[in-house]
């Protein structure tokens, strides 16, 4: 799994290239580490590629969120596949973590 950044203003962008069901949350765990170290607190999550999580993931991102909001920063989520959606139903993630069905609208909500 290659995980892919790309800021786009104060908004980076986290998004996947390679497989389409995600497993291990290291390279995710990495790549917000170093998103956070540079003080980056506005990050949108692209799951357009992505059909499966694993708990571990999941579990990466409630942390993640969890960190985020204590720098008074957002976590969003965009492009979110059918069945990575009835997990964070399930889960009510959804709940926390605002979901976008595209990039554009999901920028727009950073303000």
């Amino acid at each position: 799994m290659e995980v892919k950044r790309q800021d786009k203003g104060k908004v980076t962008i986290i998004s996947f290239d390679g497989e389409d069901q995600f497993y291990d949350s290291d390279p995710l765990w990495a790549a917000m580490q170093n998103v956070l170290l540079e003080g980056r607190y506005e990050i949108l999550v692209d799951f357009a590629a992505i059909t499966y999580i694993s708990s571990s993931v999941l579990g990466c991102l409630i942390t993640m969120f969890r960190e985020v909001k204590e720098k008074s920063g957002h976590l969003k989520i965009v492009n979110v596949q059918p069945g990575v959606s009835n997990v964070f139903v399930i889960t009510r993630l959804d709940r926390n973590i605002e979901m976008f069905n595209d990039e554009e609208t999901a920028l727009k909500s950073f303000g």
